[in-house]
């Protein structure tokens, strides 16, 4: 009897530190899976933070430079930088001690207001010892230079922008010289082109400005702080054969054909639609497209662009949304090698190849940060177009409207019919407007208020009339009388637009005078981002709880709820048998059970409560 009570005892102690046995290796594996398990999640925050990182870094140094502009100093005094090195300094401190992510935001504001000082600093104008401004005191001279922009044909003159290399002044002596001058030519017809050396005879002055347009600070943009708005000018010598050369060839050879097969205003219309040429319209039927809200439809800008996009959505209106992204971009970039690849039709067009890939993926959170990252390059390189062009800041308005709002304006427009594109036109349109039409405002103190109706029965005749009109084009360099007919066709079209939208132009209170202060545009803007900044904090919050990180009520205590994991198909949350994280999850819900089922009976475990 002692034998077989030894004998059990002996067999229990040994049960015993199996079972304990069993337990440290449970407790190990199961910290083990929690570490992977969490280094998992940990690595996905981490990429939640690049973003919010990248967007504080972004937002800082464009409101910064937005600011500056009443504030442009060749050379920031000194304090200015010993408050941002200041800044820099307790930030670091602050993520060096406290380790948390509001401090790494803090410094990536700190970071982007300091590259804007620098960047305004850089790009702020100074005028040098030969600066083609000193000579701009109302005299008569002759300067000599080469064109180096787009000649812009208007109806009674010609402009060109020269990079002067010399001014004879009145006395006959040369003088070197450095800037660029605007050179007015109302003799006559467009006979000089792209990289032409020419020399232009007038009285050179400085830019002043117009009523209440800062003329002065439009041509700053560019570089221009002379002018001469009466010139004869000469051609020196021929320009060179050059890409650039031969796309303004082109598309004077499209004007000069447009003209031939259409009567005005329609050859004015069309050449707007192909070209951005706006030469030509009646002043009473531009003021009409004006009163209507349409006259984005002859200006290479950002709404032309999303014009261009919603005609090949519409017309491939059988893909799926995905499929017509290509297409999209491929008509874009036709479209501004056809208009002569001006800097603001690449700025409209890459703002609108942006909102494509937005409005097709969905994916709001990368589409806002390639239009900052496109916004920050272009403010970057030159802070006055932020300021004083309004084509950059309709343009940027207009695609982030399109990425942050386009699901919203979905719904609201859901009712619509897809036919013709009506729906997807419709669509564009409000996204665009909600954060266009308040800085348009602002700008012009004018609003359209008979501008969606217009735009929704102008849409489907647009891609029609453009595209009869190029097939016009072409058909009448291989037979004129055919391509003559064709053009009897995409007349038609032109007039139903001018008819219509000068139909509209009369309705009373088509366009009403609306005054804002700069107060209500500000809290405007305010209210959007606080809405985008509400609507991200739902989503992630969304997010966070569909990825299982939160305990469940019905889950025993110290078991994981399985682990969910996004769908890159569906957009939905699913249970993912394969992901390692919750391969791990279930490998520690499950040695928690046998560490418990082997303990229980025998008291708590030494090492108290597994987590």
């Amino acid at each position: 009897m002692h034998r077989n009570s030894a004998k059990g005892v002996l067999l229990g102690g040994r049960t015993q530190k199996t079972a304990e046995g069993k337990r440290e290796q449970t407790y190990r594996e199961t910290r083990d899976a929690q570490r992977l398990v969490g280094g998992a999640f940990a690595l996905d925050a981490l990429n939640v933070r690049a973003s919010r990182i990248s967007i504080a870094f972004l937002v800082s140094f464009l409101l910064t430079t937005f600011s500056l502009q009443w504030w442009q100093e060749r050379s920031y005094p000194l304090i200015v930088w010993i408050s941002l090195g200041t800044a820099f300094a307790l930030t670091l401190g602050g993520i060096l001690t406290r380790r948390t992510e509001r401090w790494i935001l803090y410094l990536a504001c700190v970071i982007g207001i300091s590259l804007a000082f620098a960047d305004v600093a850089r790009t702020t104008h100074t005028p040098g010892e030969h600066a083609v401004e000193h000579f701009a005191l109302g005299e008569f001279v002759t300067v000599n230079g080469r064109i180096i922009g787009e000649p812009d044909q208007r109806t009674l003159a010609t402009q060109y922008t020269l990079e002067a290399s010399d001014v004879k002044n009145r006395s006959g002596a040369t003088i070197p010289a450095e800037g660029r001058v605007l050179v007015v030519d109302r003799g006559g017809g467009f006979d000089y082109g792209l990289g032409d050396r020419v020399s232009a005879a007038g009285i050179l002055e400085k830019p002043e400005p117009v009523e209440d347009f800062r003329y002065d600070l439009y041509l700053s943009e560019q570089g221009i702080y002379a002018l001469i708005s009466r010139a004869s000018v000469t051609r020196e010598e021929k320009a060179m054969w050059s890409v650039r050369s031969s796309l303004s060839s082109l598309r004077a050879s499209i004007e000069d054909r447009i003209d031939q097969l259409y009567p005005e205003p329609h050859a004015s219309l069309l050449a707007g639609l192909l070209t951005g040429a706006r030469s030509g319209l009646p002043t009473d039927l531009e003021e009409a497209f004006r009163r209507a809200g349409v006259m984005h439809i002859i200006a290479v800008s950002g709404y032309n662009i999303t014009l261009v996009i919603t005609a090949v959505f519409a017309m491939l209106f059988w893909l799926p949304l995905k499929w017509r992204v290509v297409p999209g971009a491929i008509a874009i970039v036709l479209f501004v090698l056809l208009v002569g690849a001006s800097a603001s039709a690449v700025r409209a067009a890459i703002m609108g190849i942006l909102g494509c890939i937005a409005l097709a993926l969905g994916r709001e959170t990368h589409a806002r940060l390639g239009i900052l990252w496109t916004a920050f390059a272009m403010v970057a390189w030159n802070p006055k177009e932020l300021w004083y062009d309004a084509g950059f800041a309709l343009s940027f308005l207009a695609v982030i409207g399109i990425s942050e709002f386009q699901g919203i304006c979905t719904k609201l427009c859901g009712r619509f019919p897809r036919a013709l594109g009506i729906r997807d036109s419709l669509t564009m349109t409000c996204c665009a407007q909600i954060t266009a039409v308040p800085w348009s405002l602002a700008l012009f103190h004018s609003l359209s208020v008979i501008a969606p109706l217009s735009n929704i029965l102008v849409a489907p005749l647009i891609p029609i009339s453009m595209l009869v009109g190029s097939l016009s084009l072409v058909v009448s360099v291989l037979s004129p009388p055919l391509g003559q007919l064709i053009a009897f066709v995409g007349w038609g079209c032109l007039s139903l637009i001018i008819s219509g939208i000068a139909l509209l132009a009369k309705v009373p209170f088509a366009s009403v005078d609306m005054p804002i202060g700069r107060t209500a545009i500000t809290v405007y803007y305010l209210f959007l981002l606080f809405m985008i900044i509400r609507r991200d904090r739902l989503q992630s919050a969304t997010l966070t709880t569909g990825t299982g990180e939160s305990s469940s009520p019905s889950a025993p205590r110290g078991r994981a709820p399985p682990a969910r994991v996004p769908s890159r198909e569906s957009g939905t949350y699913r249970k993912s048998p394969s992901s390692r994280a919750g391969a791990l999850r279930r490998t520690s819900a499950r040695a928690l059970r046998g560490a418990r089922a082997s303990g229980r009976g025998r008291g708590r475990s030494h090492h108290g409560d597994l987590p």
